[in-house]
């Protein structure tokens, strides 16, 4: 896919690592919104706050264990967390862009990544593949 949409991707700084690539999107939000990361530029803590306040009573579905590796079952793993808590990891990200003080490169990427048509597709796509093997 990324050599597809290779011209749109050469108009984003590359220093925002944006790809196509699943688990990219899953190491970045593992990073920016769990508090069991403890990555120095996530907000694990702060997100948390901000979605029981905002959202109570909604099923928190944490992406998990995408740093230790490159493990293609975690891509597919992944994507149903991650196609579940989307819209909610966008708010965040709007409210957190727009509130605090400093630049964040990883959250202005995961942005642009789950804002994306293409990676919500491919979000889709994996979290429909993962319920069919569960509950054939």
């Amino acid at each position: 896919m990324e050599e597809e949409f290779q011209d749109d991707l050469e108009n984003i700084p590359y220093i925002l690592r944006v790809s196509f690539d699943l688990m990219n999107i899953h190491r970045c939000i593992d990073k920016e919104c769990n508090e069991t990361a403890n990555y120095a530029k996530g907000h694990g803590d702060e997100r948390k706050i901000w979605l029981e306040r905002n959202h109570p009573g909604l099923l928190n579905f944490p992406v998990t264990r995408t740093l230790g590796g490159d493990r293609q079952d975690v891509v597919f793993e992944a994507c149903l967390g991650s196609y579940y808590m989307r819209p909610y990891h966008v708010k965040w990200l709007i409210y957190s862009m727009s509130t605090l003080d400093t630049e964040n490169i990883l959250q202005r990427s995961m942005f642009i990544q789950l804002t994306s048509r293409e990676m919500i597709s491919q979000l889709r796509v994996g979290a429909v593949f993962l319920w069919r093997l569960l509950y054939q």
